[in-house]
């Protein structure tokens, strides 16, 4: 059984996990025109969900690493007075795209990683470039090792950036949100990490935990979008069919990674009507795209991170169940986990 016990974020519309929740419950967002960013179509200013409060002379690579470390340090704060073991490591890293190759993600990957406030295990650390799917394929690898007793605690962390490249790349598939072509995204960046433990590691250190991860699992969507046929969603119909399978699985309210794109809400509601009787009703799915911009390999951390938040938050709510689900857009990856809340008068696991 595994708890999340920290957690750090930095996006637009805050630089802390205490501001991006109060941002989100406010309904702000971060969305502003770049003049810096034009659009190859027709030169216009793109709207970007970009953070302006690091510095804007550094490039794209360096200004991810700033934005990785920063979460990091957030989330490892806790252990300030701890002595941690070296960790595991698991990064979602940016998908592939002109300008980010694989050597590109394994080099920021190792700088990162040496940039973290605490010693990492290089024979249990590794990264993938899976978009969106990345930050919960990470959970799933880390509650395997978990559970077949390799590792007692584990760091996953994942980093999006923007750059001229990528949406360049992305504007010529016409899928970034425009005046001809409503159905697209707003580009955002941001980064999150998630300090994961075991009840054993959390009582031997005296350590109390924010909620609990009940599951994880992933699917292969057959027909994903990007092969031009009618969407099926059976991926993700899987992955919450899974999830949601045991008797006192339920989701009580539902984080997703939509951005916009009508195939990732065509997914999730085959997939919600499959299971519709393990939801709450009325349905309460959020989607904090609309706020933070598409957060692509950040999107699995940080909506764990945002839903492990609420749990804590609100302990007084009955809502104890969080559904968090993500699809991947260049490989037929869904994915999705159930956080759970602890009981109201014990914070440790």
């Amino acid at each position: 059984m595994a708890y999340v016990t920290s957690l750090g974020g930095v996006t637009a519309i805050g630089t802390s996990f205490p501001s991006i929740h109060a941002a989100w419950n406010g309904g702000l967002d971060g969305f502003a025109v770049f003049d810096t960013f034009p659009s190859a179509r027709n030169g216009r200013p793109l709207i970007l969900a970009k953070i302006d409060n690091l510095d804007p002379e550094r490039l794209p690579f360096d200004h991810m690493l700033d934005m990785g470390v920063t979460a990091a340090r957030e989330c490892l704060a806790a252990f300030d007075d701890v002595d941690l073991p070296p960790l595991p490591v698991f990064l979602s890293l940016p998908s592939e795209c002109p300008g980010w190759a694989e050597e590109d993600a394994n080099r920021f990957a190792h700088q990162l990683l040496e940039k973290l406030p605490v010693a990492h295990d290089p024979d249990r650390s590794g990264f993938v470039t899976s978009g969106h799917h990345g930050g919960l394929g990470a959970l799933i690898a880390t509650l395997e090792m978990m559970r077949d007793g390799q590792a007692q605690a584990c760091l996953i962390g994942g980093v999006q950036g923007i750059s001229a490249n990528r949406l360049d790349w992305y504007e010529g598939l016409k899928r970034l949100k425009a005046d001809d072509a409503p159905n697209g995204f707003i580009p955002g960046e941001g980064a999150a990490f998630v300090f994961l433990a075991t009840a054993d590691f959390l009582n031997e250190l005296g350590l109390p935990a924010m909620a609990q991860i009940k599951a994880a699992t992933q699917k292969v969507e057959p027909q994903p979008w990007y092969m031009g046929e009618p969407v099926l969603g059976d991926g993700m119909a899987q992955v919450l069919q899974e999830l949601l399978a045991p008797e006192d699985h339920f989701a009580d309210f539902s984080y997703a990674d939509h951005n916009g794109e009508v195939w990732r809400s065509e997914e999730w509601s085959v997939a919600y009507l499959r299971t519709g009787q393990k939801h709450g009703h009325p349905l309460d799915l959020r989607h904090p795209a609309q706020s933070w911009g598409d957060l692509g390999a950040a999107s699995g951390v940080m909506l764990l991170a945002l839903a492990s938040y609420e749990l804590q938050y609100d302990r007084a709510s009955t809502r104890r169940m969080a559904l968090v689900t993500c699809a991947s857009d260049q490989n037929p990856f869904r994915s999705g986990a159930l956080v759970a809340a602890l009981p109201p008068a014990d914070t440790r696991a």
